[in-house]
């Protein structure tokens, strides 16, 4: 039998709930993954699609209730920038020129011409 993954929902005092997925092994609670803290009941209700998402993803999981789906490919409040990779094309080029093999050819120039007025 596979791994049964469950959703874990933590109350604290300042009106905030942690959205958890955990799963049971050796009759402890292990936590797969942190989802995210709501402040309110529409951040609450959107942790709990995108754990629902999770646990349909990483176990195939079909849930008894609540066949809703988010439809989201991604969670842009759950996401951040980190950074521009500037050198793709080029290592791109380069990669396709070995694979070619363009490395391989010697092309002799006259780069060393002086032009004296």
């Amino acid at each position: 039998m596979g791994q049964v993954y469950k959703i874990r929902q933590i109350k604290y005092s300042a009106n905030s709930v942690s959205i958890q997925v955990y799963k049971i092994e050796n009759r402890k609670r292990i936590i797969v993954r942190h989802i995210g803290t709501a402040r309110n009941e529409q951040e609450q209700a959107g942790l709990l699609a995108l754990a629902n998402d999770f646990i349909e993803k990483i176990s195939k999981q079909l849930f008894l209730f609540g066949d809703e789906q988010s439809g989201n490919l991604l969670y842009i409040n759950q996401t951040g920038f980190i950074g521009v990779y500037y050198n793709f094309l080029y290592d791109l080029i380069a990669k396709l020129n070995i694979t070619i093999g363009f490395d391989k050819i010697r092309i002799t120039c006259c780069w060393t011409w002086s032009f004296s007025a």
